[in-house]
């Protein structure tokens, strides 16, 4: 089995062991990020879940983490549950918020929608961009945190977290963009960030030597976003 497959049937596991215990008390079901996309990389990607039910009790949540851990696969499984009303509040985190978007644009299929979010349930572009705005400052404190670790830093932690930051300040510039690669190639096309300075999931996996390199990259990195920041956040 090819490593999108491999995925996609824990993905399909995950959503039939879900539809079998909740019924329709599941009105939505999303599979985003790089499963979504078919762009997995092994021991790198994980499968991002996002979850609406009619409503969400602790034992719910206790019920799809026994889910997760019923699921013989080495892939781990990551999902953001809400309630309906958490949805009709929109009460829910930035990057449901961007998720919200990529429906609207055609990026990501939900495979249950009974609630109709990314069409009747919408966001307007400013509540994205003040949502974004809200988790952009706090992972650039938690990049903060891992560089001053220097060599002990979490990688893949922080190429996440550089990831998602550089994705804000596209979106702030009317850049649609989602996924790593899209990511990072946009933001050297449009210069936000220098081509040297261009990394992917490959590069750190098949070079784990070259960590103290990539440290000080990581570290130009930041203050690169830091300085555009200032300039880019604040001219909506």
């Amino acid at each position: 089995m090819n490593t999108s497959n491999k995925f996609t049937s824990t993905r399909d596991s995950f959503l039939t062991s879900c539809t079998s215990l909740f019924g329709e008390r599941i009105l939505f079901f999303c599979t985003t990020g790089s499963t979504a996309r078919f762009q997995n990389v092994t021991s790198w990607s994980d499968i991002d879940i996002i979850l609406v039910l009619e409503s969400v009790t602790p034992d719910d949540l206790t019920a799809i983490q026994s889910i997760i851990k019923s699921i013989s696969s080495e892939i781990k499984i990551g999902t953001t549950t809400y309630s309906h009303q958490d949805i009709v509040h929109k009460h829910i985190d930035p990057k449901t918020h961007n998720m919200f978007q990529n429906i609207q644009n055609g990026k990501y299929t939900p495979q249950i929608n009974s609630i109709g979010i990314g069409t009747t349930i919408t966001l307007a572009y400013s509540e994205i961009l003040q949502a974004n705005r809200v988790e952009f400052y706090k992972d650039m404190h938690i990049l903060r945190r891992e560089i001053m670790k220097d060599s002990d830093l979490d990688e893949q932690k922080t190429y996440k977290t550089l990831t998602y930051l550089i994705r804000v300040l596209l979106f702030h510039k009317h850049q649609w963009v989602d996924g790593y690669f899209e990511t990072w190639n946009k933001a050297t096309e449009i210069e936000l960030i220098p081509e040297s300075t261009k990394l992917f999931p490959d590069d750190i996996l098949k070079n784990p030597s070259g960590k103290t390199e990539r440290v000080a990259l990581y570290r130009q990195l930041y203050t690169l976003i830091e300085e555009s920041s200032m300039q880019i956040l604040h001219q909506d």
